[in-house]
């Protein structure tokens, strides 16, 4: 049966919970608001799948990328609503076209994120975007094979993991399925995400009726009508984190709109930070080494400036490693304007394609107070302020940089 003893060495993907023959797996949440695998010690019959299906335990072979490309998308409608160029978009398009089905992440009733499927465009739409919150699985593997087994073409699209746990729990090569996963900085948890939305609503509630709600969870959920996290109206390079909101007033309900250029926003500070990421992502080695064994992996080309100033109208450029021919073969046929690069480029630029997500100092002193009654805001805020230790070396670069310029001011008069 699936054991550990260490948080890092479970990323959360579920492919135990759902491959369990005898369904005694469970996924509970913790105290930092991340889900882990219970087992139901009186009905598991120690067959050993759980063990079999990890993707932390059967890790995957390191490797590189066939080849590498910057893309945009061909219809610029699609291109502003998504959160790079919109290559997801047009690769889907070719899936549903041919009768098939669309996995990827969308937003819950609550606003919590999961995976799910659609079989028609207008269901895209809920797709498209970043959200910076770790994804229920659910039970998508089982509908993924299922749809499999029928002779459906398929694409599932998700973070490194969860590709790596379909693979896993599928256990078979289908030419009849693409695997795109996401560059990921990690995977934020869903519990501050909840607490964080909580503290927004009653912010918005006291800017426009001056008093604060007292709403049940899943009434306050219900206020909120959207949320973007790679909102671009002022540019892919500045985008916006939006919040939608409908106060209830005495006359109805009152839109009312909150937004933050992204390193303003408290909740992406810290997940940006490494602050609040699930234990496994400051150790993940899957997205590290290309291990998830998807056809296509995405990506914002940051850097694109730098290297074909053609691309670069900061209405978003992707970034496509194409790992497989059936990759290969997809990305070619899609609508897409396209560059070729290199791998060496890809990662001077995007290192998150190859090193672990960074662990902010005061990662465990902000989990020590979170749900301790304390509204979650002020905890990120206090977070995201330097120990002592990092304003030391904050200073004392400064000094060496200085340090530098005065001696090659002085070597300059000398000559």
């Amino acid at each position: 049966m699936i054991k550990y003893s260490d948080k890092s060495k479970c990323c959360g993907c579920s492919a135990c919970v759902q491959k369990c023959p005898k369904h005694c797996i469970s996924l509970i949440s913790d105290s930092e608001g991340f889900s882990y695998p219970i087992i139901d010690i009186d009905n598991c019959v120690d067959c050993g799948i759980c063990e079999k299906v990890c993707p932390e335990i059967n890790m995957s072979e390191e490797k590189k990328p066939l080849s590498v490309f910057a893309a945009i998308n061909a219809d610029t409608t699609v291109r502003q609503a998504s959160s790079s160029g919109g290559v997801f978009t047009s690769l889907a398009k070719q899936i549903l076209a041919m009768g098939g089905i669309v996995f990827g992440a969308k937003f819950t009733e609550e606003w919590q994120v999961k995976i799910d499927y659609t079989e028609n465009e207008e269901g895209l739409s809920l797709f498209r975007g970043s959200k910076y919150v770790q994804a229920l699985v659910g039970d998508s593997y089982i509908k993924c094979e299922l749809y499999l087994k029928q002779g459906r073409k398929v694409l599932f699209s998700a973070t490194p993991c969860i590709i790596s746990g379909l693979n896993q729990f599928l256990n078979k090569k289908y030419d009849n399925l693409l695997t795109i996963d996401v560059a990921c900085h990690g995977a934020p948890s869903p519990g501050v995400w909840q607490e964080y939305l909580k503290c927004t609503i009653k912010d918005a509630c006291m800017k426009v009726d001056g008093i604060s709600t007292e709403l049940s969870f899943l009434n306050a959920m219900s206020l909120i009508k959207d949320v973007k996290f790679r909102e671009k109206t002022l540019g892919w390079h500045k985008f916006r984190i939006v919040f939608n909101i409908a106060v209830p007033t005495g006359d109805g309900n009152r839109s009312f709109e909150q937004s933050f250029i992204h390193d303003e926003n408290p909740y992406f500070k810290a997940f940006n930070n490494g602050v609040i990421l699930r234990p496994s992502c400051y150790e993940c080695k899957i997205k590290n080494a290309c291990r998830s064994n998807s056809d296509l992996t995405l990506a914002d080309f940051w850097g694109i400036e730098c290297v074909d100033s053609t691309f670069d109208d900061n209405k978003g450029t992707s970034l496509v490693l194409v790992n497989s021919e059936k990759g290969y073969q997809a990305f070619k046929n899609a609508n897409l304007i396209t560059e070729k690069s290199s791998y060496s480029i890809a990662i001077q630029y995007n290192s998150g394609l190859r090193t672990g997500s960074y662990k902010h100092p005061n990662r465990k002193s902000f989990f020590n107070r979170y749900n301790k009654n304390v509204p979650v805001i002020p905890l990120l805020v206090k977070a995201m302020k330097p120990t002592l230790t990092m304003r030391m070396v904050r200073i004392c670069k400064a000094i060496i940089i200085r340090s530098r310029k005065l001696l090659c001011r002085d070597y300059c008069l000398l000559l």
